[in-house]
C-alpha cells in the first residue's frame, strides 16, 4: 500500500489490511439516526477491532441510540467520533458531532463504555486504546459514561458526559484482583 502525501512511505500492508485498521460503525449497520437501536452494530464493530488486535472504530456524525453497555477488554481499540479535536459539544453550530444516547433499562451501577482489564490479567499487558470526540448522553439511567480500570497508555480526549446519575467517569486500578479507588 502506498499512501499519498509528502513523506509517505510504502508499507507491506495490502489495501484490505489497510482498510481494516479503521472500521466504521456504519459498516456494521449503525444508522446514527437517533431512532434505530445501534448497539448491536457498535458491538460488532468493537468486536471486529478487538479480533484484529486493535484499531480504530469510527462513529460518523449522528445520534446513536443504544440500549446496552459496552466493554472493551483488549489492547489498542480506540473509539473515535466526528467533530473537532479541540472542542467537543453536542453538535451545535457548524461542528458535526457524534452523540451516543443511552436509552436502555435503568442500570445505575454501570457505565456506558467500560475499558477494563480483567483482574486475572496483568495490567501491564493491556495498553493503548481510548476514546475521543464523543458526546455521551446518560439520560439519568446510567451511573456514568466511562469506566477505566487498569489501562496503560490509554488516550481519552474531548469527551462530554451529560446527565450521569453518579459521575461522568471512574478511573481505578486492580491490585491483586481487588478494585482500588
Amino acid at each position: 500500500f502506498q499512501p499519498e502525501g509528502t513523506g509517505a512511505v510504502t508499507s507491506d500492508y495490502s489495501i484490505q489490511d489497510k482498510l481494516r485498521q479503521i472500521v466504521s460503525v456504519t459498516d456494521f449497520g449503525a444508522t446514527g439516526n437517533g431512532v434505530t437501536n445501534d448497539a448491536p452494530a457498535i458491538q460488532n464493530a468493537i468486536n471486529a477491532a478487538e479480533s484484529a488486535y486493535g484499531g480504530a472504530v469510527y462513529f460518523p456524525p449522528g445520534i446513536y441510540k443504544v440500549t446496552s453497555t459496552f466493554t472493551l477488554g483488549t489492547n489498542n481499540v480506540t473509539l473515535i467520533g466526528a467533530g473537532s479535536d479541540t472542542t467537543h459539544d453536542s453538535g451545535t453550530g457548524d461542528r458535526p458531532a457524534t452523540i451516543i444516547n443511552y436509552l436502555g433499562a435503568s442500570n445505575t451501577s454501570n457505565y456506558l463504555f467500560n475499558f477494563i482489564t480483567p483482574p486475572n490479567v496483568n495490567a501491564t499487558t493491556r495498553t493503548g486504546g481510548g476514546m475521543q470526540n464523543i458526546f455521551i448522553q446518560c439520560n439519568p439511567l446510567l451511573a456514568g459514561g466511562l469506566k477505566i480500570i487498569s489501562r496503560r497508555a490509554a488516550y481519552f480526549k474531548n469527551i462530554c458526559v451529560y446527565n450521569p446519575v453518579y459521575c461522568a467517569y471512574m478511573i481505578s486500578c486492580w491490585k491483586t484482583g481487588v478494585e482500588v479507588p
